[in-house]
């Protein structure tokens, strides 16, 4: 500030430093922020803030919600943080809003990252297993064998979240229903294994 940056100033998505601080859950940041700018936060990014701190608080008043502001509920989804995501969607953040810079719903980023809670709260909240994202026109299950090899070496439980997606109603190629889409091609063994427990064709 004192070198004449703007801490409101945005970003080619539209986003201030402080708004990423905030979807990011850096609350340490944004009291900075908030101490080098006296300017108050807007009511959207001031619920936001709330729903992601460990209180989990939604605001007696839901604020008008930009859809730039999908980056929230997308990043809560990459944390696996499901107490965020159900604040954020009873704020009144739509679950199958794409998220604005890569064109993906929060569920394609927990079904990558093999996040089992973040997953269940996205699909109780309303989340559909029909929306593609815009880059790849994806759907969730192949997103998940996808993020099955390239996150390999991370924690993620994917055959626990590819079991939720059929639970839930994910359609996939198998002798019952040789016109859906194939999934399983290029997924981590394990994930392959369940696929094919299942009848799945790839």
């Amino acid at each position: 500030r004192h070198a004449g940056a703007d801490a409101l100033a945005t970003d080619k998505r539209g986003l201030t430093p402080i708004e990423l601080a905030v979807m990011n859950a850096r609350f340490d940041l944004v009291a900075l922020f908030e101490t080098l700018d006296d300017r108050p936060l807007s009511p959207a990014v001031s619920a936001i803030r709330d729903a992601l701190s460990p209180g989990h608080i939604i605001p007696d008043e839901k604020p008008e919600i930009d859809p730039k502001y999908g980056w929230a509920l997308e990043l809560a989804a990459s944390r696996n943080d499901a107490d965020g995501i159900k604040a954020l969607i009873a704020m009144g953040l739509d679950p199958n809003s794409l998220e604005p810079f890569n064109g993906a719903p929060a569920l394609h980023s927990a079904c990558f990252n093999g996040h089992l809670s973040a997953a269940r709260a996205l699909l109780d909240g309303g989340a559909s297993l029909e929306t593609q994202d815009r880059m790849y026109k994806g759907f969730p299950l192949g997103w998940l064998c996808v993020g099955s090899r390239m996150m390999a070496n991370t924690p993620g439980d994917f055959v626990g979240v590819a079991k939720l997606l059929i639970e839930r109603g994910h359609r996939y190629k198998s002798a019952d229903n040789p016109d859906a889409e194939s999934f399983g091609d290029g997924a981590r063994e394990d994930v392959q294994e369940y696929l094919r427990s299942i009848g799945a064709i790839f």
